[in-house]
């Protein structure tokens, strides 16, 4: 019975430090890239201008294809599922992502 409580401390214990912790393969395993502003503060030095991201979606059969649209630097992906856009008339649909200064 002591052997148990002791198992059952022992697992408390585990599950309330795993608990406190966040895991770090949320992020990914490489080194995170510094985040590019548009308008950077001002005790932000080295800031590189955010990149942009150009896509070109086909339509097949009438329904647009399904594609992610991306920017260089990573900071921006969008997914699009089939048939998301209305393509009546069009072979192709252009997507275009650009930083915008707020």
């Amino acid at each position: 019975m002591n052997r148990f409580f002791l198992l059952a401390g022992a697992v408390a214990v585990y599950v309330l430090a795993a608990w406190t912790v966040a895991p770090g393969f949320y992020d990914g395993f490489a080194p995170q890239q510094p985040y590019n502003w548009v308008c950077a503060p001002v005790h932000i030095s080295g800031n590189l201008p955010p990149s942009s991201g150009h896509l070109v979606i086909k339509v097949i059969n009438g329904v647009s294809d399904a594609n992610s649209a991306f920017t260089d630097d990573g900071q921006v992906v969008i997914g699009f599922l089939p048939g998301a856009f209305d393509v009546t008339g069009k072979t192709s649909i252009t997507v275009d992502i650009k930083p915008v200064s707020p």
